[in-house]
């Protein structure tokens, strides 16, 4: 006699529910969700860019530092947000750059 493997495939409903009761009705998501993409608060576009070989070392050895240290897992993508959002907050005059060597140049002078 074979028995029943009820709860074994996920798509099979378990023997309490009712085949008429509406299948597509989820869970609130916990508060402490750790896995999955983050929820951003603000509007975002997936956007790809070419970086150089050593800048996507020099990210990866960042991260990794960073998880060592503190054993935050920061993504490339958050580091570069990070970047970004520094300069913007900083309000560094890149609008008078005419090539990606004078855009270093003005952030590097800001640093200094």
């Amino acid at each position: 006699m074979t028995e029943s493997r009820t709860g074994k495939n996920p798509l099979q409903k378990k023997k309490n529910e009712s085949l008429y009761e509406p299948s597509d009705r989820k869970e609130t998501p916990k508060e402490t969700q750790t896995r999955g993409r983050p929820v951003q608060k603000e509007k975002w576009t997936k956007v790809t860019c070419v970086l150089f070989d050593s800048q996507i070392v020099w990210l990866d050895r960042l991260a990794a530092d960073i998880r060592e240290q503190t054993g935050a897992a920061l993504s490339r993508a958050e580091l570069i947000r990070a970047m970004i959002s520094a300069v913007q907050e900083k309000g560094l005059g890149l609008n008078k750059a005419t090539s990606e060597e004078e855009a270093k140049k003005i952030i590097l002078g800001a640093m200094s």
